[in-house]
C-alpha cells in the first residue's frame, strides 16, 4: 500500500507541475539598436528575449519585425529561455523564417544563459548561431500537457527542425534514446561544440576581455 501511495502522490505532483508550467509568466522582449549600445552595428537590431515561450512572444516578434524590417538589414536574436509551448514556438519560427528571406538572422545564447526545450528550435533558425561555452542547454522529447511521456510523432516533427538547420544526424541519433523516454538531457555549450552537434556555428569563449579602466590618481585614496 505504501508503494502505491507514493506512486499516486508522485503522479499527482507531476500533473500539478505540468499544469503550473502552462501558467508561467511570459518572457520579455527588449529591443536594442546602435543608439542604445554603440557595440551594435548600425544596420542591425537586437531582439533580446528572456523567459518562457508563451503568448504573446510571437506577437511581440511580429511587431518588432514590422517596425524594423525596412530600417535594418540584420536581426540578432539574443535568447535565454527555459522553454514553453510548442504552438507558440511554431508561430515564432514561422515569423523568423519569413524574416530570413530578406534579412540576416544571427541567434545568440550568452554566457550564463540557458536555452532549453522549445528554445532550441527557435535558436536554430539563425543562419549564424553563436553560443557561449559557459551556456546550458536542455533537450527532451516533445510532451503533451499533464504527462512526462514524450509523444514520438511530435518529437520526430521537432527533430526535423534540427535536421533542416543542419544539425549533425550522428548527434541526433546519439541523443534520440534520451528523447524517447521521460527525462531531460543537459549539455553545456562546450559539449555541444566538442561533440560535433553543429548546433553552434561559433562559440563565445569562457574569458571575456574588458577594456582597461584606471581611475584617476587621488592622493587621498590609500590601500583598502
Amino acid at each position: 500500500m505504501q508503494i502505491k501511495f507514493w506512486h499516486f502522490t508522485t503522479l499527482a505532483f507531476l500533473m500539478i507541475t505540468q499544469a503550473n508550467a502552462q501558467m508561467v509568466e511570459p518572457g520579455t522582449l527588449t529591443i536594442m539598436t546602435h543608439q542604445d549600445d554603440d557595440s551594435i552595428a548600425t544596420e542591425a537590431v537586437v531582439l533580446k528575449w528572456e523567459g518562457a515561450i508563451v503568448e504573446p512572444m510571437a506577437e511581440s516578434f511580429q511587431k518588432a519585425y514590422t517596425q524594423y524590417k525596412h530600417a535594418k538589414k540584420r536581426f540578432i536574436l539574443d535568447i535565454s529561455s527555459p522553454g514553453g509551448e510548442i504552438a507558440e514556438g511554431d508561430r515564432v519560427i514561422a515569423i523568423l523564417m519569413t524574416l530570413k528571406k530578406t534579412h540576416g538572422l544571427t541567434s545568440v545564447v550568452q554566457r550564463g544563459a540557458t536555452c532549453a526545450s522549445e528554445c532550441v528550435p527557435i535558436f536554430l533558425q539563425g543562419t549564424q548561431r553563436i553560443g557561449a561555452r559557459a551556456s546550458t542547454w536542455m533537450f527532451h522529447g516533445a510532451r503533451k500537457m499533464f504527462t512526462t511521456v514524450p509523444d514520438d510523432n511530435e518529437t520526430n516533427r521537432n527533430l526535423n527542425v534540427f535536421r533542416d538547420a543542419g544539425v549533425s544526424e550522428a548527434w541526433i541519433q546519439s541523443v534520440l534514446p534520451y528523447m524517447r523516454k521521460p527525462g531531460e538531457f543537459w549539455q553545456t555549450g562546450s559539449q555541444l561544440k566538442e561533440n560535433g552537434s553543429l548546433i553552434l556555428t561559433q562559440t563565445l569563449d569562457d574569458f571575456r576581455e574588458l577594456p582597461v579602466v584606471i581611475p584617476p590618481f587621488d592622493p587621498q585614496l590609500g590601500p583598502r
